[in-house]
């Protein structure tokens, strides 16, 4: 290759690079004129043709370059992609193997087989390739290198259900390369799931500024602005999205979740009703129509859509999830995981994989009470953060050292024990630190009974500290005293409310909570730590729920069937917690 066609190959790639497809086959066009068999600029029309779509032409432009230059990197590399589109993942891999293999130092090879690796849950394989990037960008000084090892490494976070993670990974990529839009997409669904809202609107709307007839963009916005419960808005953007795109489902999907959230019912169902109609075996929008029900409250109806979707698609594990957490809320608990007894081989340790939250880690460890000899205890590994509530379940040894491969997950016991009437009615099974215990008996003492806990949120998926506190203190009618047993930044808006005792202010951890909850005459509010801390105590408790109803509170008369010392109310509608809090205090005023 002489010097002016490596400068002229250099220069139609940046082209390529920058979308400027006819600058680049022009300059192409040239080098071909001069050196017909030149192979690299043949790889480059090779890449133009497939940047254009023409992808039957790069395939077969690609095969005779393979013949004539079997052992180009690049060459196999692109027979990789072209087999990926084609999804002949095996053919892919072994070409994307072979790049790989031809030029070990190539980042870009790296990267597309780590990214194919992905794409096939080949997980431990594409670690090993993200490792080795790093490896290069350190190596090479390249910060580029460095911000697509970030990115991938975010991307593998993602798939083991670590978002903290995840989202430091992508947050590392984007200060390398602040304008790549698949990782600010990623990271702000990361902070959605952080319940990071504010950041994750504020990326989504400086996303959609940037392209607002981006579809995919105009669809993140417009799910950020769901969650903020900012309906009108979300509801704008989601109609645009509708017009250009009638059959889109996600948006479709969205605009009836809009319009429940905002009290339409039946008229809101019946318009997803009318695009699963032209679609009725779509297992997809079947699944769809399961959860939109389920927001409205019919847990029964939607369950008859969840099976119908899983029956049409056996192998999907969203279909059968769906199917499986709506027995579990309608309380048919035995046909989801019949109890099996004792296992054969009782496990010797457990674990906790990382995410899950504190209240569903207390409301499985009691299934580790049938794999314990009596008077033993089995070690569990957990994170640092929940060691602290785990301790006061006394058949657990809790520990936050790492758990090695031979450790259960503790989630692995319900398919692998089944779920007893025991199970159910297991409570109490968590004790509170008999220091701890006597210090908030203490505490408590010279205020007036009955002492009422409350745990609130920001009126999604929990009431406000305002829509429960000002009704209760009515119901009270001056007697008795509020409790607030938020530990977190929800704390802040306890300045406007100096009479509710902030006992959340002395937790140091969880310990604290237990023990607190463990003095209180009655523990009300939304599904989360609290109300699972009241159940395992066998306190009373009151849970306040969405009209998705979680599992976790599936109900029989009124009661939990995990926890029967707690009662449920439903909200009439997502958001809409007036009934229920009136139920709520027609119970207060009797206990007064």
């Amino acid at each position: 290759m002489t010097r002016s066609q490596s400068a002229a190959l250099a220069a139609a790639r940046r082209h390529l690079e920058q979308g400027r497809f006819d600058a680049a086959d022009l300059i192409v066009s040239d080098v071909l004129a001069a050196a017909p068999a030149h192979a690299d600029a043949l790889v480059l029309r090779g890449t133009l043709l497939l940047s254009r779509g023409a992808q039957a032409q790069a395939f077969a432009l690609f095969s005779d370059l393979a013949l004539r230059h079997p052992d180009h990197p690049d060459i196999a590399a692109h027979l990789g992609l072209l087999h990926r589109l084609e999804e002949r993942e095996e053919e892919a891999r072994f070409c994307f193997a072979r790049a790989v293999a031809l030029a070990p130092q190539d980042a870009g090879h790296r990267a597309g087989f780590a990214a194919l690796l992905v794409s096939l849950g080949d997980l431990a394989g594409a670690r090993a390739e993200v490792e080795a990037l790093f490896r290069l960008g350190q190596e090479q000084g390249s910060a580029a290198v460095m911000a697509e090892a970030c990115s991938l490494a975010g991307r593998l976070a993602v798939l083991d259900n670590r978002p903290s993670e995840a989202m430091r990974h992508l947050r590392q990529a984007l200060a390398l390369r602040p304008d790549a839009v698949e990782d600010r997409a990623l990271l702000c669904d990361m902070l959605a799931r952080l319940e990071q809202r504010a950041e994750a609107l504020a990326l989504a709307e400086g996303l959609y500024q940037e392209s607002p007839t981006d579809l995919g963009r105009a669809l993140l916005l417009a799910r950020r602005l769901l969650e903020a419960r900012r309906l009108e808005e979300a509801e704008r953007h989601l109609r645009r999205i509708v017009a250009a795109s009638p059959a889109h489902p996600d948006a479709n999907e969205m605009l009836c979740e809009c319009r429940l959230l905002r009290g339409e019912g039946a008229p809101a169902l019946a318009a997803f009703a009318a695009l699963l109609q032209r679609a009725p075996e779509d297992a997809g929008l079947l699944r769809r129509m399961a959860r939109l029900v389920r927001l409205s409250g019919d847990l029964e109806r939607a369950l008859i859509f969840a099976q119908e979707a899983a029956r049409r698609a056996p192998e999907e594990a969203a279909a059968l999830s769906l199917r499986d957490e709506l027995l579990l809320a309608l309380g048919r608990v035995s046909e989801v995981w019949p109890d099996r007894g004792a296992p054969p081989a009782p496990p010797s340790r457990l674990s906790l994989p990382q995410g899950v939250p504190a209240g569903m880690a207390l409301l499985l460890a009691r299934l580790a009470r049938r794999c314990v000899p009596p008077g033993g205890r089995l070690l569990c590994h957990a994170e640092a953060a929940l060691v602290p509530l785990l301790r006061g379940v006394s058949w657990l040894a809790v520990t936050d050292a790492p758990a090695d491969a031979a450790s259960v997950p503790l989630p692995a016991l319900l398919p692998l024990l089944g779920v007893s009437a025991d199970d159910l009615g297991a409570p109490p099974y968590l004790a509170a630190e008999a220091g701890r215990h006597a210090a908030w008996a203490q505490a408590f003492a010279d205020f007036p009974r009955p002492l009422i806990g409350l745990s609130f949120g920001d009126g999604r998926d929990a009431p406000t500290l305002e829509a429960l506190a000002g009704p209760l203190r009515a119901a009270l009618g001056g007697a008795g005293t509020l409790v607030s047993l938020a530990f977190d930044s929800t704390r802040a808006g306890l300045r406007a409310s100096p009479d509710i005792v902030d006992a959340g202010a002395a937790f140091q951890d969880a310990r604290d909570l237990i023990a607190a909850i463990a003095h209180l005459d009655l523990i009300v509010g939304g599904d989360g730590t609290a109300l699972h801390v009241a159940g395992a105590l066998a306190r009373p408790g009151i849970v306040l729920v969405p009209p998705l109803l979680p599992w976790a509170f599936a109900h029989e008369d009124g009661r939990a069937l995990w926890y029967p010392t707690v009662r449920v109310l439903r909200a009439a509608r997502p958001g809409a917690w007036e009934d229920a809090v009136a139920a709520l205090c027609a119970r207060v005023r009797e206990l007064a």
